[in-house]
């Protein structure tokens, strides 16, 4: 964990992370109901929405320690090493004696698109009752900018994190990636909520009580975020693939467009890469719009290059990438 000594929590950034191990195999096409198809080759590595997140943000610079659980297995001590090779901190990730290791399962089809299956296993021992033990055993240690959970996690886990988080004064970030259910006052604390179209379709269909298009153009996605910004949540991300992402505060709303990359490689993790982008810029005290650029930016690297975490950049590499231009807000603030 973080030195106790240390004041500042500039850059500290406290995930409560999923943590699996990707099997992928690289199709030359997404298999149909009942159709078999040869793999052309695959590979096996560290996954899992949170630690995925997490490394994305250290690779940028910030100072990332992660809540999470592991079976006592072969996978589990691989992920906790790999965790520690990023230099990340693993001594709030438990050792399930019961459940193995989550597992994904990822067919990337030659067009870079995805199709996975996830078995949570060990991720599912992490409750609300584990984090509140968590906080409690290391309180005096435990003081960072922002927190970050995802949709991976049990509700309850979440809710009792972002309670944490605005008890020591942090920003919480809520990547509700799968969409389940949190409660009210969860999303409401959410700066920013963090989802993609369909998610933020599904959210919005059940809060909103009307219904919401099945698919979001960008005035579409807009629109939307400036609803729900400042009454759902304090603030919204709507990431749209190649079209970027749009963002909304309780006073402006606007349209981050993406970089187009030469090439689409593989999709797999790259709205974690956006994610963790965007709470490390965050953690730095960055603005929203420039923690939303660095974002799109560095999902546009992502999908250029096979793989999840393999394809994240470090900070030393994006010195060379150029941020991508803003569009202009639809309301000032």
């Amino acid at each position: 964990m973080w030195h106790s000594t240390s004041k500042s929590t500039r850059g500290r950034v406290l995930v409560l992370a999923s943590i699996n191990t990707d099997r992928s195999l690289y199709v030359d096409t997404l298999p149909a109901p009942g159709e078999t198809v040869l793999a052309r080759s695959g590979n096996v590595g560290l996954g899992g929405k949170g630690a995925n997140q997490a490394i994305a943000a250290a690779r940028l610079g910030a100072d990332v320690a992660v809540i999470g659980s592991v079976g006592d297995d072969e996978s589990g001590r691989i992920a906790l090493a790999e965790l520690k090779r990023e230099g990340l901190s693993t001594t709030l990730i438990a050792r399930s004696a019961t459940e193995q290791t989550g597992t994904a399962h990822i067919l990337v089809a030659s067009d870079g698109q995805n199709s996975i299956t996830v078995l949570s296993g060990a991720n599912t021992a992490l409750d609300g009752a584990v984090v509140d033990d968590l906080f409690a055993r290391n309180a005096a240690e435990l003081s960072f900018a922002v927190g970050l959970a995802q949709g991976e996690s049990a509700g309850s886990a979440i809710d009792r994190f972002a309670l944490h988080c605005q008890d020591v004064g942090a920003r919480f970030v809520l990547n509700l990636a799968p969409v389940i259910r949190v409660d009210r006052e969860t999303l409401a604390s959410a700066d920013p909520l963090i989802v993609n179209e369909g998610e933020a379709v599904d959210l919005a269909s059940g809060i909103l009580g009307r219904e919401v298009p099945a698919q979001l153009d960008v005035d579409g996605a807009m629109s939307l975020a400036a609803e729900l910004a400042g009454t759902v949540s304090r603030s919204l991300v709507i990431t749209l693939g190649g079209d970027g992402a749009v963002a909304a505060t309780d006073r402006d709303v606007w349209h981050q467009p993406a970089l187009a990359p030469e090439r689409v490689e593989d999709t797999t993790g790259a709205g974690d890469a956006f994610v963790g982008a965007i709470v490390a810029a965050l953690a730095e005290s960055r603005s929203m719009r420039s923690a939303v650029a660095l974002g799109v930016t560095v999902g546009s690297h992502s999908v250029a290059h096979r793989g999840t975490t393999a394809s994240y950049p470090t900070i030393e590499r994006l010195g060379a990438i150029a941020l991508p231009t803003q569009s202009q807000p639809v309301a000032g603030s």
